[in-house]
Protein backbone atom coordinates (compact mmCIF):
# COMPACT_ATOMS: atom_id res chain seq x y z
CA UNK A 1 0.00 0.00 0.00
CA UNK A 2 1.42 3.40 -0.95
CA UNK A 3 2.01 6.14 1.61
CA UNK A 4 -0.49 8.45 -0.12
CA UNK A 5 -3.27 5.87 0.23
CA UNK A 6 -2.81 5.98 4.01
CA UNK A 7 -3.44 9.73 4.13
CA UNK A 8 -6.87 10.87 5.38
CA UNK A 9 -9.25 12.33 2.83
CA UNK A 10 -12.27 14.58 3.03
CA UNK A 11 -15.57 12.78 3.33
CA UNK A 12 -16.82 12.89 -0.26
CA UNK A 13 -20.10 14.57 -1.04
CA UNK A 14 -21.58 16.72 -3.79
CA UNK A 15 -19.84 20.10 -3.73
CA UNK A 16 -22.22 22.98 -4.55
CA UNK A 17 -21.38 24.73 -7.82
CA UNK A 18 -20.10 28.29 -7.58
CA UNK A 19 -19.36 27.95 -3.88
CA UNK A 20 -16.31 28.33 -1.67
CA UNK A 21 -15.76 26.92 1.81
CA UNK A 22 -15.69 29.22 4.83
CA UNK A 23 -13.60 27.36 7.43
CA UNK A 24 -14.45 27.82 11.14
CA UNK A 25 -12.37 25.20 12.90
CA UNK A 26 -11.78 21.57 13.76
CA UNK A 27 -13.38 19.12 16.15
CA UNK A 28 -13.45 15.36 16.65
CA UNK A 29 -14.82 12.93 14.09
CA UNK A 30 -17.92 12.05 16.12
CA UNK A 31 -19.97 14.87 14.60
CA UNK A 32 -18.91 14.24 10.99
CA UNK A 33 -21.87 14.59 8.65
CA UNK A 34 -23.89 16.78 11.01
CA UNK A 35 -25.44 20.07 9.92
CA UNK A 36 -26.59 22.84 12.25
CA UNK A 37 -28.23 26.23 11.85
CA UNK A 38 -26.68 29.29 13.48
CA UNK A 39 -28.20 32.74 12.93
CA UNK A 40 -29.89 31.50 9.77
CA UNK A 41 -26.64 30.08 8.36
CA UNK A 42 -26.01 26.38 7.90
CA UNK A 43 -22.71 24.95 9.07
CA UNK A 44 -21.45 21.50 8.09
CA UNK A 45 -19.10 19.10 9.86
CA UNK A 46 -17.13 17.37 7.08
CA UNK A 47 -15.35 14.17 8.08
CA UNK A 48 -11.59 14.04 7.57
CA UNK A 49 -10.02 10.90 9.01
CA UNK A 50 -10.66 11.07 12.76
CA UNK A 51 -11.48 14.77 12.62
CA UNK A 52 -14.39 16.95 11.54
CA UNK A 53 -13.83 20.18 9.62
CA UNK A 54 -16.47 22.82 10.43
CA UNK A 55 -17.38 24.81 7.33
CA UNK A 56 -20.19 26.55 5.50
CA UNK A 57 -20.66 27.07 1.77
CA UNK A 58 -20.54 30.69 0.57
CA UNK A 59 -20.92 32.26 -2.91
CA UNK A 60 -17.50 32.19 -4.56
CA UNK A 61 -17.87 35.54 -6.37
CA UNK A 62 -18.69 37.36 -3.09
CA UNK A 63 -16.05 35.62 -0.96
CA UNK A 64 -12.89 35.90 -3.02
CA UNK A 65 -10.45 38.48 -4.36
CA UNK A 66 -11.36 42.15 -4.27
CA UNK A 67 -14.97 41.44 -3.36
CA UNK A 68 -13.91 39.83 -0.09
CA UNK A 69 -11.39 42.57 0.66
CA UNK A 70 -14.09 45.23 0.24
CA UNK A 71 -16.34 43.34 2.62
CA UNK A 72 -13.55 43.09 5.20
CA UNK A 73 -13.43 46.90 5.29
CA UNK A 74 -17.11 47.06 6.26
CA UNK A 75 -16.90 47.17 10.07
CA UNK A 76 -20.48 46.12 10.66
CA UNK A 77 -20.12 43.12 8.33
CA UNK A 78 -16.74 42.17 9.83
CA UNK A 79 -18.05 42.23 13.40
CA UNK A 80 -21.06 40.20 12.32
CA UNK A 81 -18.80 37.54 10.82
CA UNK A 82 -16.75 37.39 14.03
CA UNK A 83 -19.92 36.91 16.07
CA UNK A 84 -21.10 34.16 13.71
CA UNK A 85 -17.69 32.47 13.92
CA UNK A 86 -17.97 32.39 17.71
CA UNK A 87 -21.52 31.03 17.78
CA UNK A 88 -20.74 28.27 15.28
CA UNK A 89 -17.79 27.10 17.40
CA UNK A 90 -19.83 27.33 20.61
CA UNK A 91 -22.38 24.98 19.06
CA UNK A 92 -19.65 22.55 18.04
CA UNK A 93 -18.04 22.84 21.49
CA UNK A 94 -21.18 21.33 23.04
CA UNK A 95 -20.15 18.00 21.51
CA UNK A 96 -16.41 17.99 22.10
CA UNK A 97 -13.13 19.93 21.99
CA UNK A 98 -12.72 22.57 19.27
CA UNK A 99 -9.71 24.17 17.59
CA UNK A 100 -10.76 27.61 16.33
CA UNK A 101 -9.50 28.67 12.90
CA UNK A 102 -8.56 32.26 12.20
CA UNK A 103 -11.33 34.51 10.96
CA UNK A 104 -12.41 34.46 7.31
CA UNK A 105 -10.31 31.53 6.11
CA UNK A 106 -11.77 30.74 2.68
CA UNK A 107 -11.00 27.78 0.42
CA UNK A 108 -12.24 28.08 -3.18
CA UNK A 109 -12.21 24.30 -3.71
CA UNK A 110 -12.77 21.21 -1.60
CA UNK A 111 -9.32 19.99 -2.66
CA UNK A 112 -7.73 23.13 -1.18
CA UNK A 113 -9.36 22.44 2.19
CA UNK A 114 -8.23 18.83 1.98
CA UNK A 115 -4.62 19.83 1.28
CA UNK A 116 -4.65 22.22 4.26
CA UNK A 117 -6.18 19.59 6.54
CA UNK A 118 -3.72 16.90 5.46
CA UNK A 119 -0.74 19.20 6.16
CA UNK A 120 -2.05 19.90 9.70
CA UNK A 121 -3.74 16.59 10.51
CA UNK A 122 -1.25 15.19 13.05
CA UNK A 123 -0.85 18.53 14.81
CA UNK A 124 -4.61 19.00 15.06
CA UNK A 125 -5.11 15.55 16.52
CA UNK A 126 -2.50 16.17 19.21
CA UNK A 127 -4.01 19.55 20.00
CA UNK A 128 -7.55 18.17 20.27
CA UNK A 129 -6.28 15.50 22.64
CA UNK A 130 -4.65 18.17 24.81
CA UNK A 131 -7.78 20.36 24.81
CA UNK A 132 -10.31 17.61 25.52
CA UNK A 133 -12.43 18.43 28.55
CA UNK A 134 -11.11 21.98 28.86
CA UNK A 135 -12.64 25.46 28.45
CA UNK A 136 -11.41 29.04 28.24
CA UNK A 137 -12.52 31.45 30.98
CA UNK A 138 -11.59 35.14 31.15
CA UNK A 139 -11.26 37.31 34.24
CA UNK A 140 -11.39 41.11 34.19
CA UNK A 141 -10.80 43.26 37.28
CA UNK A 142 -11.97 46.88 37.58
CA UNK A 143 -10.99 49.53 40.16
CA UNK A 144 -13.42 52.12 41.39
CA UNK A 145 -16.78 53.18 39.93
CA UNK A 146 -17.22 52.05 36.34
CA UNK A 147 -19.92 51.36 33.79
CA UNK A 148 -19.73 47.88 32.26
CA UNK A 149 -21.32 48.20 28.85
CA UNK A 150 -22.52 45.33 26.71
CA UNK A 151 -19.57 44.20 24.60
CA UNK A 152 -19.81 45.42 21.02
CA UNK A 153 -16.63 43.66 19.94
CA UNK A 154 -16.83 39.84 19.76
CA UNK A 155 -14.64 37.95 22.19
CA UNK A 156 -12.13 36.60 19.67
CA UNK A 157 -11.35 40.11 18.42
CA UNK A 158 -10.91 41.76 21.81
CA UNK A 159 -8.96 38.95 23.50
CA UNK A 160 -6.67 37.03 21.12
CA UNK A 161 -4.60 39.99 19.81
CA UNK A 162 -3.78 41.12 23.36
CA UNK A 163 -2.89 37.76 24.92
CA UNK A 164 0.56 37.47 26.48
CA UNK A 165 2.35 34.24 27.36
CA UNK A 166 4.37 35.91 30.11
CA UNK A 167 4.11 34.37 33.57
CA UNK A 168 5.27 37.59 35.25
CA UNK A 169 2.41 39.71 36.51
CA UNK A 170 2.14 43.20 35.06
CA UNK A 171 0.98 45.18 38.10
CA UNK A 172 -0.96 48.40 37.46
CA UNK A 173 0.12 51.63 39.16
CA UNK A 174 -2.85 51.78 41.53
CA UNK A 175 -1.19 51.26 44.88
CA UNK A 176 0.83 48.56 46.60
CA UNK A 177 -2.19 46.92 48.25
CA UNK A 178 -3.94 46.39 44.92
CA UNK A 179 -0.74 45.11 43.34
CA UNK A 180 -0.24 42.53 46.09
CA UNK A 181 -3.88 41.46 45.87
CA UNK A 182 -3.75 40.98 42.11
CA UNK A 183 -0.50 39.05 42.41
CA UNK A 184 -2.08 36.63 44.90
CA UNK A 185 -5.20 36.34 42.76
CA UNK A 186 -3.16 35.62 39.62
CA UNK A 187 -1.15 32.90 41.38
CA UNK A 188 -4.24 31.29 42.89
CA UNK A 189 -6.18 31.19 39.63
CA UNK A 190 -3.16 30.07 37.63
CA UNK A 191 -2.62 27.15 40.01
CA UNK A 192 -6.09 25.84 39.11
CA UNK A 193 -5.66 26.31 35.35
CA UNK A 194 -3.95 24.06 32.85
CA UNK A 195 -2.57 27.24 31.24
CA UNK A 196 -2.95 30.98 31.83
CA UNK A 197 -2.34 34.14 29.81
CA UNK A 198 -2.55 37.80 30.73
CA UNK A 199 -4.53 40.09 28.45
CA UNK A 200 -4.39 43.84 28.03
CA UNK A 201 -7.22 45.86 29.49
CA UNK A 202 -10.10 46.28 27.04
CA UNK A 203 -12.61 47.79 29.45
CA UNK A 204 -11.26 51.31 29.60
CA UNK A 205 -9.16 53.16 32.17
CA UNK A 206 -10.94 51.53 35.12
CA UNK A 207 -9.85 48.02 34.18
CA UNK A 208 -6.64 47.18 36.06
CA UNK A 209 -6.17 43.52 35.23
CA UNK A 210 -7.20 40.88 32.70
CA UNK A 211 -6.33 37.22 32.26
CA UNK A 212 -7.61 34.18 30.43
CA UNK A 213 -7.39 30.63 31.76
CA UNK A 214 -7.61 27.18 30.20
CA UNK A 215 -9.59 25.23 32.78
CA UNK A 216 -10.58 21.57 32.97
CA UNK A 217 -14.38 21.38 33.05
CA UNK A 218 -14.34 19.71 36.46
CA UNK A 219 -12.21 22.57 37.88
CA UNK A 220 -14.45 25.47 36.89
CA UNK A 221 -16.19 25.41 40.28
CA UNK A 222 -12.77 25.62 41.94
CA UNK A 223 -12.01 28.76 39.92
CA UNK A 224 -15.30 30.35 40.95
CA UNK A 225 -14.71 29.40 44.60
CA UNK A 226 -11.25 31.00 44.46
CA UNK A 227 -12.73 34.26 43.17
CA UNK A 228 -15.38 34.13 45.89
CA UNK A 229 -12.65 33.63 48.51
CA UNK A 230 -10.79 36.77 47.37
CA UNK A 231 -13.90 38.83 46.69
CA UNK A 232 -14.19 40.30 50.19
CA UNK A 233 -10.64 41.67 50.14
CA UNK A 234 -11.19 42.89 46.60
CA UNK A 235 -14.22 44.95 47.62
CA UNK A 236 -12.27 46.58 50.45
CA UNK A 237 -9.72 47.69 47.83
CA UNK A 238 -12.47 48.96 45.52
CA UNK A 239 -12.03 46.10 43.03
CA UNK A 240 -14.72 44.24 41.11
CA UNK A 241 -14.29 40.88 39.35
CA UNK A 242 -16.02 39.80 36.14
CA UNK A 243 -15.69 36.20 34.92
CA UNK A 244 -16.63 35.28 31.33
CA UNK A 245 -16.96 31.78 29.91
CA UNK A 246 -16.98 29.06 28.88
CA UNK A 247 -15.39 29.75 25.50
CA UNK A 248 -13.53 27.66 22.96
CA UNK A 249 -9.76 27.89 23.62
CA UNK A 250 -9.02 30.87 21.36
CA UNK A 251 -6.01 31.93 23.44
CA UNK A 252 -4.42 28.49 23.71
CA UNK A 253 -4.09 27.11 20.18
Amino acid sequence: MSKSSLQPTVERRVFPAGRSLHFFGITTGEIAGRKFQVDGERANAIGFGRLSLIVRYVPHDEWSGEALERRREDERWFLGQAALHERVLERAMMRGPVIPAEMLVIFPRLEDLEDHARANYDRWRRLLSRLAGKEEWTLRVFHGPHLLRAERIPYMLRTIPTTSRTVRLRVPETGEGIGLHLNELWKACSSIAVAARQIEASGGAKQVFGATFLIASNRVDALKETLAFYDGAARQLGLTYYLEGPRPPYSFV
